[in-house]
């Protein structure tokens, strides 16, 4: 169960209807420099800067995001996925998709309320949802026509999916420390045998 602030509940208790606002978050590699940079999208009109967190985040706004599939919660262990539909034109999506490397980038979407008078949001916008970036799509448009971009998230059930890692050989321990004997016989464990509480049989 979703704990919601006192204003949040309040808001949504009145029942005299509800505003909201979809908001992306993403931390993606930047392609030039390599660092971890991070890009917000939300669907108002303007940009925005807001706290989540404790920290604050910038989240541009004027069509970049243009939708969000419905996001259904579930109890379990199960891989969510979420497609979002974005505008190639705007020069913030234009440096997500193509500046950064997004794949596998972590994700969150969060959703805002807004005050039936003023339009502004009532309170820190509620996460609905958090994982990787699954898949990129860019379709450019025919001349005259328009493109458009789909980004597919996976929940963060993704993580338990994840193999384990491979077993570490004798080289590998060495190339990190030339004195690390700790897996010298890795290789032939399993083809020597080994006699417990009895005489050995020499050949």
């Amino acid at each position: 169960m979703r704990l919601l602030d006192s204003t949040s509940a309040e808001y949504l208790s009145a029942r005299t209807g509800v505003a909201s606002r979809h908001m992306v978050h993403i931390i993606a590699r930047n392609r030039e420099t390599d660092a971890q940079e991070a890009l917000g999208l939300w669907q108002g009109d303007d940009h925005l800067t807001i706290a989540i967190g404790g920290a604050n985040r910038t989240y541009y706004g004027a069509g970049g995001l243009i939708g969000v599939e419905p996001i259904r919660a579930g109890i379990g262990l199960e891989v969510r996925m979420l497609q979002l539909a974005l505008s190639p034109l705007t020069p913030e999506v234009a440096q997500l998709l193509r500046g950064y490397d997004a794949r596998l980038a972590p994700a969150e979407v969060h959703r805002g309320l807004l005050s039936l008078e003023t339009g502004q949001l009532i309170a820190e916008p509620i996460r609905v949802f958090r994982g990787w970036v699954d898949e990129v799509k860019i379709r450019t448009g025919e001349v005259g026509g328009t493109g458009e971009a789909t980004v597919t998230l996976a929940s963060a059930a993704r993580g338990l999916t994840r193999a384990l890692t491979l077993t570490r050989s004798d080289a590998e321990m060495r190339r990190r420390n030339a004195g690390d004997a700790f897996r010298r016989y890795t290789d032939i464990a399993g083809e020597v045998g080994v006699w417990w509480g009895e005489t050995r049989e020499r050949a």
